[in-house]
């Protein structure tokens, strides 16, 4: 399992460039389209996210116009 906080929710704000940066650290979570960028449907389980919860943080930092947003769980 990743360090650090887990993710439990991730989705995108209004805004995306659609640049891909958030793609390619987590292809499996962001599926970026022509429009804008959207979360994968099995990425809508906190079972899926958990693991991936580096790698999240990771995309939602990379984000150029910072429209990822993530909710952690309570520790």
């Amino acid at each position: 399992m990743a360090s650090g906080p887990r993710i439990i929710r991730v989705w995108i704000e209004t805004g995306c460039i659609v640049c891909d940066a958030c793609a390619s650290v987590a292809p499996d979570v962001f599926d970026v389209r022509e429009d804008g960028c959207v979360i994968r449907a099995e990425a809508h389980s906190e079972a899926f996210l958990a693991p991936r919860s580096q790698a999240i943080s990771d995309a939602a930092i990379e984000c150029p116009v910072e429209v990822i947003s993530i909710e952690q769980a309570a520790e």
